[in-house]
């Protein structure tokens, strides 16, 4: 599948090059190509898309916390660099705008989490929901 505003690469887990052809949902890259056009110009700079379990481990344990089954791990997520209020609100709108309802939002690190991990698409979090980190 060709995306317009993404190379796959920029969604492996740094320990396991060539997943995110492996791995992501097609569905979720589908709707955050989708999301990227509405975002009025401002760019998705991917800071994680799939991670491997290692991976993930490494990341909840750096961060002091109990690790949980993390959307990443089934390629139905990406954190999304978002250093300014204007690139928050306009990344979050686009996502809202292409059908996205999981977003979490971290000013502290700087990034917005999106995924599609919910039963609408075959998942089975919560939707309609936006959590601050």
């Amino acid at each position: 599948m060709a995306l317009k505003f993404f190379k796959y690469e920029e969604f492996d887990s740094p320990d396991y090059p060539g997943s995110a052809d492996l791995f992501m949902d097609r569905d979720f890259l589908r709707m955050l190509d989708t999301a990227r056009s509405y975002s009025n110009g401002t760019p998705f700079k991917i800071t994680s898309g799939y991670r491997t379990p290692e991976k993930n481990r490494a990341i909840y344990k750096n961060l002091g916390i109990p690790e949980v089954k993390s959307s990443h791990l089934y390629g139905r997520a990406a954190d999304i660099l978002a250093t300014t209020s204007r690139d928050r609100f306009n990344i979050v709108n686009a996502l809202i705008k292409a059908g996205f309802n999981r977003i979490g939002i971290s000013e502290k690190s700087g990034f917005i989490h999106v995924d599609n991990d919910c039963q609408e698409y075959g998942g089975q979090k919560s939707s309609n929901v936006i959590w601050i980190y």
